[in-house]
């Protein structure tokens, strides 16, 4: 199964969702994993740092980000409907000062 199709499958999935637990996630990735699918046991190391606590989660995000932004322009240039969107997670939920100043 390509990736296109299993997140398609994971999006029927979620699409009568209104709350999710992290196990039930996980059945859910479980599920679109054991036909094919994503890859168990990968390690990303773009965002792996010299030190266990270093980079990482937020490094994973700024990509996941960057990403979105991209596909946003190439879709819909002028949009920033997922800029205010990144831009309120980020004022929310980073509790590092210098991740949000980034």
């Amino acid at each position: 199964m390509d990736y296109k199709k299993q997140l398609a499958q994971v999006k029927r999935s979620l699409n009568s969702v209104t709350t999710l637990t992290g196990s039930e996630w996980s059945v859910i990735l479980d599920a679109s994993a054991d036909k094919g699918g994503f890859p168990r046991n990968s390690t990303f190391v773009g965002c792996k740092g010299s030190q266990p606590t270093n980079r990482g989660y937020s490094c994973s995000l700024w990509l996941l980000f960057h990403t979105m932004l991209t596909s946003c322009y190439n879709t819909s240039p002028g949009s920033v409907t997922v800029l205010h969107a990144i831009h309120g997670y980020i004022d929310s939920f980073f509790t590092c000062a210098d991740c949000r100043a980034h």
